[in-house]
């Protein structure tokens, strides 16, 4: 396998800005879409889309090894699943080569997607294709990739539903968006975290006053959210304080404990990986299980009042987060 042609395919794909969170760009979803149509063409790869209204769509990519049209043969069949969409390459001005361009740097590949997950799907097309040519393949293949992981994956499960007659006859599905903890040691991932994600919005009136005049008359909504993010967390513990919350979340065996133990990285290699200051826990034995077993609650993001550059002395009118 050329290692060259392989950097060159990935360096074509991070260029696309498939951002499935702007709807603005959704040319560049369609980009996308195109780009692996291209690929499963030229590796001889059957392709079906299913898609529903504007949003981005399943691409399907299907390869027979014995060359026919059905995948009810003796040979298995193996689905691989990856997602072309990625998340926006805000805030620009702190990436240290631009974003849409394949940069290498000691040894590290640096562009929006490549770990997440655009270097892993380029990975997995350029070694089937390989396999394939050299005629080493001897099971069929179903490529399943969306467009929508970064926002929910809204309609994946609809699209699967819609894809049941080829996904059925899939033996085995292996999933290309996980990590790899240690260097040459294989992991099996049996379970990820799913997303409930929700916008809460405090509104205090129709528009923003003056803080000098109505500063202790008012409410202030940045103070509201403040006060409630508050309440949703124990400061000396991390754990979540709603009601509820951890209520389905099962007990770790000892022998998980054991196996995660082999490969966890200490506290000091994942603040370097993070780039943080210190890293928090939820499970007092083993830190790493912390994001691992647990349900998480997190703030995205809060909007609210002047951000611009100087001072403007208002009390806002409303805060989102």
């Amino acid at each position: 396998m050329d290692k060259s042609k392989v950097l060159e395919l990935l360096s074509k794909f991070i260029s696309i800005q498939s951002v499935s969170a702007d709807s603005k760009r959704r040319k560049e979803i369609t980009k996308a879409v195109d780009f692996l149509k291209n690929q499963f063409k030229e590796m001889g790869v059957d392709v079906k889309i299913i898609q529903k209204g504007q949003s981005p769509p399943l691409i399907l990519g299907i390869y027979h090894s014995d060359h026919g049209r059905d995948l009810n043969g003796n040979r298995k069949t193996i689905g691989i699943y990856g997602h072309y969409d990625i998340q926006p390459e805000d805030p620009v001005d702190e990436w240290e080569s631009p974003p849409f361009e394949l940069t290498i740097k000691d040894g590290k590949l640096y562009g929006r997607g490549v770990a997440d997950n655009k270097g892993h799907v380029i990975q997995n097309l350029t070694s089937i294709k390989h396999l394939i040519k050299v005629n080493k393949l001897k099971n069929n293949i179903v490529f399943i990739f969306e467009g929508e992981e970064e926002v929910g994956s809204d309609n994946f499960e609809n699209y699967v539903k819609e894809a049941k007659d080829i996904l059925s006859r899939v033996d085995v599905f292996y999933v290309t968006d996980t990590g790899m903890y240690k260097k040459n040691i294989p992991q099996i991932f049996y379970g990820l975290r799913g997303l409930v994600y929700f916008e809460l919005e405090v509104d205090i009136g129709n528009k923003d006053l003056h803080s000098g005049i109505y500063g202790n008359r008012v409410l202030n909504p940045v103070q509201i959210l403040a006060h409630l993010l508050a309440k949703m967390k124990d400061e000396k513990t991390n754990r979540v304080l709603i009601p509820g919350f951890y209520n389905e979340v099962r007990s770790i065996t000892q022998d998980e404990r054991n196996n995660f133990k082999s490969f966890a990285r200490s506290d000091e290699e994942e603040k370097k990986t993070a780039g943080v200051y210190k890293m928090i826990s939820l499970d007092k034995d083993q830190a790493y299980l912390s994001s691992k077993f647990y349900p998480s609650l997190d703030v995205n993001g809060i909007v609210s009042g002047h951000t611009r550059e100087g001072a403007k002395t208002i009390i806002p009118r409303k805060a989102t987060l």
